[in-house]
């Protein structure tokens, strides 16, 4: 009996641990990030050439920006903005099926900004020269566009002379969602041989705060099937990471949005992930090297990149992974550690989604599904022990006091009890362990799902991807005071944390006292801590008490009814 009440406070404690290190640890750290960018690092490490950011110390307007340089638009269902031909950089992209509140009037999410700018992100793709006998371009060369803007119709090419001999020439086209392919063309018109690599970069300024804890946030690639990811504070303090591939890609993910560059797959790439210290903030920077292409007088060579920039949609990242042939694709969604099971949960979710056309159904019926369905044989199991040992426990209070402080005694005659009930103590153990990370990929799924962002419920949940806004102490919304923020407790923070409670009384009550205590403890402080976390992942904990509740009571009944067939 108390090894199990000891394994069972041990998943409790350990889950606490888990949510308390998110809440009180991480938390402050993410947020600390943003301070630690703005300070100089030590930082020996020299960007690409063409990268090199100028030195501004007050930032302006992203409107203002956007004038310094000519450009041509892009126009497509999901992406707008403008290509800067200075540089031929896309710098302004703004992501016309997402909206930064849930007002749909409000202004599109505007993914990249210029350089100078308060939150500058933008990318580059092109050619560097090895010598200056071949001048290539860089990020102050004006190319000449064949077009007035870029559409899933009419591609649009960028041409620049270098003035000795060697023409070069980049080819956009786009599709209709998120993904954009550079043909970068190189025509040598000279009379020697010449060496030139390609190149592609993203790069950012500041580091910006994730939206959830836990979220991995910053820089990331995969080198030849192998996902990394390094989050801001690490890659400040390394300076430099660098990794050599012949088929890859690199890029930087928020919760929500990915850029990612991707050359063509064969090529000897040599890949980098840097912080680079600036006098406007720290500045991160993704990119990537080819190995020296070789291009013979009167000959030209082609070299294609692709450049994602949009949504984390991972139906249609998988689509890209499969059609393109660029690996792991859907790994910029941050899955986690169960991605076997997390993964299905979301095609599932996402079902579900489509079919009831609101998502916090969805997570109700997912939620109910996974519990009843899936793990139900296994609940009924963990309960029908748990209710047997809490049979038991009027025969375990007078051994407790037949025994006294004598500890050998006792365990001796609980063993002798449980053999004689035929009664196995750790029965209902390992169901629990086995539902453990089901619970644990569902949580995942709730928290990376770009579905949830913006998405209502009914009634006040109008954005099931932030905290339930309503709150107890201010009677919901019908006293109007202000509170600190460790007192806004919502409706279903505090619906989770009461079914919570009944969940734990229907089972067996810890024979140690201070075990106890802590059982009676747990809801309360899971309820602060769910008030923290999208109102979506309170639905979720609310709904799987909910049905955990009825399994339990399923259960008590079906034994009961036995018992007294048998009596």
């Amino acid at each position: 009996m108390t090894d199990q009440k000891n394994f069972l406070l041990a998943i409790i404690i350990s889950t606490a641990i888990i949510l308390g290190y998110q809440f009180f640890y991480e938390k402050p750290r993410v947020e600390a990030m943003r301070a630690q960018a703005e300070r100089q690092a030590a930082l020996k490490t020299e960007p690409l050439q063409v990268a090199a950011t100028p030195v501004v110390v007050t930032p302006i307007k992203r409107e203002e920006a956007i004038t310094k340089s000519p450009r041509v638009a892009i126009e497509t269902p999901s992406i707008t903005g403008t290509i800067a031909l200075k540089g031929a950089r896309f710098d302004d992209i703004n992501l016309e099926k997402y909206r930064t509140t849930i007002d749909p009037e409000s202004p599109a999410i505007a993914l990249l900004s210029p350089s100078g700018t308060e939150h500058g992100y933008f990318a580059e793709l092109g050619w560097l020269s090895p010598n200056a006998q071949t001048p290539a371009p860089t990020s102050e060369t004006v190319w000449t566009s064949s077009g007035n803007r870029l559409t899933v119709e009419t591609p649009l090419v960028l041409t620049w002379d270098n003035g000795a001999g060697v023409l070069y020439e980049i080819k956009y086209s786009i599709d209709d969602r998120y993904m954009i392919t550079a043909e970068t063309r190189a025509v040598n018109n000279t009379k020697q041989p010449i060496d030139l690599h390609p190149f592609g970069l993203i790069q950012r300024l500041g580091s910006p705060v994730a939206e959830n804890i836990g979220i991995h946030a910053g820089p990331l690639g995969v080198f030849d099937k192998t996902l990394e990811e390094i989050d801001y504070a690490d890659l400040q303090e390394k300076g430099i990471v660098e990794n050599k591939a012949t088929q890859g890609w690199v890029g930087m993910s928020d919760k929500y949005w990915l850029t990612a560059i991707i050359p063509q797959n064969g090529a000897d790439t040599h890949f980098r992930q840097q912080a680079l210290p600036r006098q406007e903030g720290t500045v991160y920077q993704t990119d990537f090297i080819a190995a020296k292409q070789t291009i013979q007088p009167q000959a030209s060579l082609t070299f294609t990149t692709r450049f994602y920039a949009g949504a984390k949609q991972v139906e249609l990242l998988d689509a890209y992974s499969e059609k393109l042939d660029i690996p792991l694709l859907d790994r910029a969604v941050n899955f986690g550690l169960l991605y076997l099971i997390t993964k299905p949960l979301f095609y599932a979710l996402h079902y579900l989604y489509e079919y009831t056309g609101n998502f916090g159904w969805a997570i109700v019926i997912l939620t109910v599904l996974v519990r009843l369905v899936l793990l139900g044989p296994l609940a009924h199991k963990s309960y029908k022990a748990m209710n047997a040992l809490k049979e038991l426990q009027p025969q375990m209070e007078q051994i407790k006091e037949r025994c006294g402080d004598d500890k050998m005694k006792l365990h001796q005659e609980i063993a002798a009890m449980y053999k004689r009930e035929k009664v196995n103590p750790v029965a209902g153990c390992l169901p629990i362990l086995i539902q453990i990370p089901v619970f644990i990929a569902l949580y995942r799924v709730l928290m990376i799902s770009l579905e949830m962002r913006h998405a209502p419920f009914f009634g006040w949940i109008k954005d099931l991807s932030i905290a339930d806004p309503a709150n107890m102490f201010t009677a919901f919304g019908y006293i109007n005071i202000e509170l600190p923020s460790f007192l806004l407790v919502g409706v279903w923070p505090l619906l989770m944390g009461i079914t919570m409670f009944i969940s734990q009384k229907m089972n067996p009550k810890p024979t140690d006292k201070m075990q106890e205590v802590m059982f009676n403890l747990m809801p309360i402080v899971f309820t602060y801590i769910t008030a923290t976390l999208p109102a979506g992942l309170a639905v979720y904990w609310t709904f799987s008490n909910v049905a955990s509740i009825m399994q339990q009571a399923w259960t008590k009944h079906i034994m009961a009814k036995k018992k007294a067939a048998k009596a």
